[in-house]
């Protein structure tokens, strides 16, 4: 089964195929719906999504310009995230000194005959200055710093940035040394990790992108392998199709292993997703 050329990667994508290339079949190419639920504590995992969602959506509002006392009432129907939205707008990510402030955008690039593309919750920064990318973080555990050094995430958006960054920067690329991306954690506010970049960081990351994309597009007909570790089988939401009688995870585990965050990912419209193309 033959990826198109017409296919566009993204992190969660990458990430479905590190965690299970057969998982990654089922998603984006047989295009299976979820069959089963994805955690033992479904209720809990919906709240928990929708207040994600609400926070997004009230800091995409807050960065397009909204003042904040007309968004701080909306916040205040749920103790827990007017407490959040309390503690986003003590921070310095709320109001970054830049001349351009771009919330909830996509950038894409070519890479490896395919298309690879990032999403930001807010790119920041000046043409010819500095670049800050911010990803507001709504679960209750804090990453440890060198679990999100590996995360895909961390290794694309700021890649991304470099390579397809220049309509953003006066035509010019942005330099790797320019770029810094920060996670900022709704439950532990005072304490975000902050991870910067270079050139030489940038090629081993280029490589790295380039190589998962051909081992992807080099499997080749009938079921892709399935995972070893069973382990992520009980996070997986296609374990139904798997003759592998495992337990379902508990939305905490779901966080713990960062099976959770395509499920809180913002519900967006169409038409305020700014995509920048290259």
């Amino acid at each position: 089964m033959a990826i198109p050329h017409t296919f566009t990667f993204s992190q969660s994508s990458l990430g479905d195929y590190q965690a299970c290339a057969r998982r990654f079949q089922l998603r984006y190419l047989e295009r299976l719906a979820w069959p089963a639920p994805q955690s033992a504590d479904a209720a809990e995992g919906e709240r928990r999504q929708r207040l994600g969602q609400a926070f997004h959506q009230l800091v995409r509002r807050h960065q397009a310009g909204l003042p904040a006392a007309s968004l701080t009432p909306l916040a205040a129907a749920d103790p827990e995230l007017a407490g959040w939205w309390a503690a986003y707008l003590a921070s310095p990510f709320a109001f970054p000194e830049a001349g351009v402030r771009r919330a909830e955008l996509t950038l894409s690039t070519p890479l490896a005959g395919y298309r690879l593309e990032a999403q930001y919750d807010l790119l920041a920064g000046t043409p010819g200055g500095e670049w800050l990318i911010v990803d507001w973080k709504t679960e209750r555990r804090r990453p440890a710093r060198t679990w999100l050094a590996r995360r895909l995430q961390t290794t694309v958006c700021r890649h991304v940035l470099a390579l397809a960054g220049a309509a953003l920067n006066g035509g010019r690329p942005i330099a790797p040394e320019r770029i810094a991306m920060a996670y900022w954690f709704a439950a532990f506010p005072l304490q975000p990790e902050r991870f910067g970049y270079d050139a030489a960081a940038c090629a081993r990351d280029g490589e790295a992108l380039a190589g998962l994309i051909g081992a992807i597009a080099a499997q080749g007909d009938g079921p892709w392998p399935q995972t070893a570790d069973e382990r992520a089988c009980r996070c997986c939401a296609y374990r139904s199709f798997c003759a592998r009688p495992v337990a379902l995870a508990t939305y905490d585990e779901l966080e713990a292993a960062g099976e959770a965050e395509a499920l809180s990912s913002p519900v967006l419209d169409l038409e305020q997703v700014e995509e920048i193309a290259f």
